[in-house]
């Protein structure tokens, strides 16, 4: 479990978004701007919602999956 002390991205935030989990529907890895901070999940991550750069769908990002 992560220790929290607050949130590593903020809102408007460009971020790199890369899986680091093998999920069945793979989500496409690039650039994406953080639009929300959401609470920790389950195993104690904190959460993002985000959307692509360009257009495209909100997703929903844990910080490990993140990088500047």
């Amino acid at each position: 479990m992560m220790t929290m002390n607050g949130p590593q991205f903020n809102v408007d935030d460009h971020v790199y978004f890369s899986q680091q989990k093998i999920r069945q529907l793979a989500l496409p890895e690039g650039r994406f701007v953080v639009v929300a901070v959401m609470p920790v999940d389950q195993a104690g991550n904190r959460q993002y919602r985000i959307r692509p750069a360009n257009s495209g769908p909100l997703r929903v990002a844990s910080e490990l999956e993140l990088k500047h």
